[in-house]
């Protein structure tokens, strides 16, 4: 038994041989790499930031507080004869859309010569609303002007089926 010892003890402590497997070098996990990378990505992007953000003119705060005080002072500009004025061309943009119902209602029975002069009282009464509804809206005076837009939206309904 005590010769069976002395040659495991020398086999244990021997040299490695050739024959003897080195174990491969273990692969590397790649999260540090990349959560490194994403925390200089994001270090990075704060810094290009802070420079642009950094190099704005410094403003004066007399002047911008000066400057509101004479924009609150300032009231809106309001003007009823323009306001009176897109009532008017509205309103008679509407009437030439319900002078023509009964044509527009009767166009698909109607000749070439009916349906030109449909479309051209369907125009001007487009270019009326046009503009009575952008005079209402110059004129800074809040009223009702459902009812014009959607004829305006009517009108332009039927002049693209016109058109067509």
């Amino acid at each position: 038994m005590t010769t069976q010892r002395r040659t495991m003890s020398r086999t244990r402590n021997a040299p490695p041989t050739r024959s003897t497997r080195i174990p491969a070098r273990t692969r590397r996990n790649p999260l540090p790499f990349i959560l490194a990378g994403a925390g200089g990505g994001g270090v990075l992007l704060v810094g290009v930031v802070a420079l642009a953000l950094g190099s704005r003119p410094k403003v004066d705060k007399k002047k911008t507080v000066a400057e509101t005080a004479s924009m609150a002072a300032k009231k809106p500009v309001t003007s009823p004869q323009l306001h009176e004025s897109g009532l008017q061309k509205c309103d008679e943009g509407l009437k030439l859309l319900l002078a023509a119902q009964t044509r527009i209602e009767a166009r698909k029975h109607s000749g070439e010569e009916e349906l030109r002069r449909l479309r051209l009282d369907l125009e001007e009464a487009d270019r009326l609303l046009g503009e009575g509804l952008h005079e209402i809206d110059e004129s800074k005076i809040l009223g009702e002007v459902t009812r014009y837009t959607n004829a305006k939206s009517t009108v332009r309904k039927l002049l693209m089926e016109l058109k067509s």
